[in-house]
């Protein structure tokens, strides 16, 4: 036993073997219960996910905790969109994908698109997604349509650029799409504005610099970032020449 192990029973048993224990406390030791939870039929892709959640030392997350919640309908509709070649650009870290921050990036463009007025942090988020017995197939269509035109924006970014397109960001670019479409921008467009306000021009010092190191899912916080960009973009001069490829 471990030095630092309680009395049990009212018996000192820290430090002690197995043969040093009470006859009591040794068949306590001896007829002890074990749970033990059977899964059969699992892909190989589950088992290594199952293989990695128990060996964690962490805590699950609230993203991890409400994916169990999730209807099959919804759950299927993210894995779809998640299959996007867009998803590759973005700089997810090998932790944040066992951690499905990227799925939890595809609840926010869902939320986004469904006109949700809520915070973007766990209990919001969690409760909305989970709540969804399937997502409308209009919601569908506005999501896909901001990636198809995100992934089109930042095709030619190489991969030092690509650095920047943190979930922080693309969150808020997801929802600025809106604005670039309603105005006709191209993607070339967009990408070239994005580049200029998030690489050329971005400071951690500036004031939507300052929004991301705090709230960075506090609906207030989104609601300020997304107007900057918004205000930044009304300034940007499209009539400079874009190529079309």
């Amino acid at each position: 036993m471990s030095k630092g192990t309680a009395d049990f029973n009212g018996e000192s048993i820290a430090g002690k073997k197995y043969e040093e224990l009470s006859s009591e406390t040794q068949f306590e030791f001896l007829t002890y219960n074990f749970t033990v939870t059977e899964f059969r039929e699992c892909t190989f892709e589950e088992v290594e996910e199952m293989f990695y959640r128990v060996n964690q030392s962490v805590p699950l997350t609230s993203t991890e905790k409400t994916r169990v919640k999730v209807s099959p309908a919804v759950h299927e509709t993210v894995q779809e969109l998640g299959q996007h070649l867009f998803f590759e650009k973005i700089a997810f870290t090998k932790a944040d994908r066992n951690r499905y921050v990227d799925e939890q990036l595809i609840w926010q463009f869902i939320a986004s698109a469904s006109k949700q007025d809520i915070d973007f942090s766990g209990a919001g988020l969690n409760k909305f997604i989970s709540s969804l017995e399937e997502v409308p197939a209009s919601v569908t269509e506005w999501v896909e349509r901001n990636i198809e035109f995100m992934d089109a924006a930042f095709r030619n970014w190489d991969q030092a650029k690509r650095k920047m397109l943190k979930k922080v960001h693309v969150g808020s670019l997801f929802q600025v799409v809106s604005n670039a479409l309603e105005h006709n921008w191209s993607e070339n467009q967009f990408g070239a504005w994005a580049e200029s306000f998030l690489i050329d021009r971005y400071s951690v010092d500036s004031p939507y610099g300052q929004l991301c190191q705090k709230g960075s899912t506090s609906k207030a916080f989104i609601e300020k970032r997304v107007g900057i960009m918004i205000e930044d973009m009304k300034q940007f001069p499209l009539q400079i020449e874009l190529p079309n490829s």
